[in-house]
């Protein structure tokens, strides 16, 4: 979990001088969660665990790419 921290850190610096160092302030939301992060380190509090169960036929290849453009994203 520390070298994820380090690893967000070191990126998020990264994008602050790309923009010339106009990263705007955080959210109210943004701001809570750093803010439980910070008393509860590592808390899984806002993971959303879901199962589904697929009954129809799937495309693998096409689940699998919409996947890793999520995982791209964030």
């Amino acid at each position: 979990m520390d070298a994820q921290r380090k690893a967000l850190a070191a990126l998020l610096l990264e994008r602050r001088a790309q923009a010339g160092g106009r990263i705007g302030p955080a959210s109210f939301a943004q701001q809570r969660l750093w803010i439980i992060d910070q008393l509860v380190p590592a808390s899984a509090e806002y993971n959303v665990a879901i199962a589904l169960r697929i009954t129809a036929s799937l495309d693998e290849d096409a689940l699998r790419s919409a996947l890793t453009a999520v995982v791209r994203r964030h």
